[in-house]
């Protein structure tokens, strides 16, 4: 397997196996070193923290339209108190964007 990303090239031959396959079993005779491992760990993660971030994001468009509607219709059917708690959550999501794109910043140093 390999990976493009930009100007990076990063190649996993065979695949990175599983445990049971690693070792005197393995059919390839690939067997990745501590750094492979903790390479394609961190493209993984890497991959896994961009697609949550996606997920906020989206998250966080749907509570701040949930509050505008709220407070738009605020005197007519929900309390004021319910566009404060989507804007809460929204307020939520937003530093949890913020932890995402830290952790991300150290992975790609």
């Amino acid at each position: 397997h390999a990976l493009r990303e930009q100007d990076i090239l990063t190649l996993f031959p065979g695949g990175i196996p599983s445990r049971e396959q690693s070792g005197s079993d393995n059919k390839e005779g690939f067997a990745p070193s501590p750094s492979d491992r903790a390479l394609f760990q961190i493209h993984a993660t890497k991959h896994s923290i961009q697609a949550r971030m996606a997920r906020l994001e989206h998250n966080a468009a749907t509570a701040k339209q949930n509050a505008l509607d709220a407070r738009k219709n605020g005197k007519r059917n929900n309390p004021p108190s319910s566009a404060m708690v989507h804007l809460r959550r929204h307020k939520a999501i937003l530093a949890e964007l913020e932890r995402c794109a830290a952790v991300l910043a150290n992975l790609d140093a």
